[in-house]
C-alpha cells in the first residue's frame, strides 16, 4: 500500500501500529493478509469464535515485535461461507450494530491493558481511546431515537468509567 511509504523503509513504529486499533489508517490490524515470524506466536493465546477477534489479538503480536514492515501489493483472496461468524444472518441491524460496539470496546480495553502491563506510551493511548469513544457517539444514522440513546449512554458510561479509572490512579 502507498500509505507505507510514509516511513522509511516501509518500516511502521510499533506506536504507530497499535495507534491503528483506534481508527485503521494503515489497515494493519487484519490477521489476514499478514507475514508473521513463527516465534512471535511462541505463548501467544489467540482468543477465537469472537466477531473482530483480530482487535483483540493483532496488538499482541505488534508489542512482541522487532520490526513492523508494511510491504506493497495485496496477495490477499477473503471467503465468507455461511457457517462463518461474519457469514451468519443478521436480522436487527441496531443490535448487531451496537454489539459489535461493545465487542470493539471489550477489544479496545484489553488493549489499554496490555499497554499498562507493558508500560507502554500511556497517555497517548488513554486520550486515543477518549476520541475514539467520543466518535461512537450516535447523531443520526437511521435509527429510532430509543436506540441511539441506548447507543449513546452506553458509551457515555464507558467514557465515565475511564476518567474514573484515570483519577483513581492519578492520570497514570
Amino acid at each position: 500500500m502507498e500509505k507505507y511509504n510514509d516511513f522509511p523503509g516501509r518500516i511502521i513504529p510499533t506506536k504507530v501500529a497499535i495507534a491503528d486499533m483506534f481508527g485503521s489508517k494503515y489497515l494493519l490490524v487484519n490477521m489476514c493478509g499478514n507475514l508473521v515470524d513463527a516465534e512471535l506466536y511462541n505463548g501467544f493465546v489467540f482468543s477465537g469464535n469472537l466477531m473482530y477477534e483480530d482487535y483483540g489479538n493483532k496488538y499482541k503480536l505488534f508489542l512482541k515485535s522487532k520490526k513492523i514492515v508494511g510491504l506493497p501489493g495485496s496477495g490477499y483472496i477473503y471467503r465468507i461461507h455461511s457457517s462463518s461468524i461474519m457469514g451468519s444472518n443478521r436480522t436487527n441491524a441496531f443490535e448487531v450494530e451496537f454489539n459489535n460496539k461493545i465487542i470493539a470496546i471489550q477489544h479496545l480495553e484489553r488493549l489499554i491493558f496490555y499497554l499498562e502491563i507493558s508500560n507502554f506510551e500511556l497517555g497517548y493511548f488513554y486520550d486515543l481511546y477518549r476520541q475514539w469513544l467520543d466518535g461512537q457517539i450516535v447523531k443520526d444514522n437511521g435509527w429510532t431515537i430509543e436506540e441511539q440513546e441506548k447507543s449513546n449512554n452506553f458509551i457515555l458510561k464507558r467514557k465515565k468509567l475511564l476518567e474514573k479509572y484515570l483519577k483513581n490512579n492519578d492520570g497514570v
